[in-house]
């Protein structure tokens, strides 16, 4: 903390552990460091609202590929009815929304490895190099046919809040930001 105060940081990006978040905002709170904290998707835990340092936490920002988990989008509620279902003393999160997706991620490429009988590992490579629209219904499509590129470059701003389903709520929706759109513009 004191060192990137002395560095004069202007915002702090974190990628850990929920428990690593936790106290980093918490020494943060602490210790008055005032600066944008941004977190991404797997450093949240929805039982971190459940702790003392849950009123810092409702300051900071979330990165995530997909919606919020407490989305009024009809793909997210369908998600949030279907988990509950199945797992009914479970609460749905960012973790599990997004792990929901990856497994469709992983079952779509390799239904289309068998389609062409190889399930090697080039087989299966290959046939994840061929998806250039993968859209689960959340907001966010995928191209994986270009491996030097990011399958998507959108994303979900989201805060922490001991109100919403899962612990976050969306204050962003999916954009690109100007500054990587210009540099994805010029590598062209």
């Amino acid at each position: 903390m004191t060192k990137i105060d002395d560095l004069r940081g202007k915002a702090v990006l974190i990628t850990g552990i929920p428990a690593a978040l936790a106290s980093f905002v918490g020494v943060a709170a602490a210790t008055g460091f005032k600066v944008p904290i941004l977190a991404t998707a797997p450093s949240f835990a929805p039982p971190l609202m459940a702790t003392p340092v849950a009123p810092a936490l409702e300051t900071i920002y979330v990165a995530s590929p997909l919606p919020s988990v407490a989305s009024d989008s009809a793909g997210v509620k369908d998600f949030v009815t279907a988990y509950k279902a199945q797992y009914p003393s479970g609460t749905p999160s960012q973790a599990t929304l997004i792990g929901s997706v990856m497994f469709k991620m992983l079952v779509s490429g390799l239904q289309d490895a068998c389609k062409a009988n190889d399930l090697s590992r080039d087989g299966i490579t290959n046939a994840f190099r061929k998806i250039s629209k993968f859209d689960t219904g959340l907001g966010t499509s995928y191209d994986f046919t270009n491996p030097k590129k990011a399958p998507s470059n959108s994303t979900y701003i989201l805060q922490p809040s001991k109100t919403t389903v899962g612990g976050l709520k969306e204050i962003q929706s999916a954009t690109t930001a100007t500054a990587l759109a210009e540099y994805l513009a010029s590598k062209k």
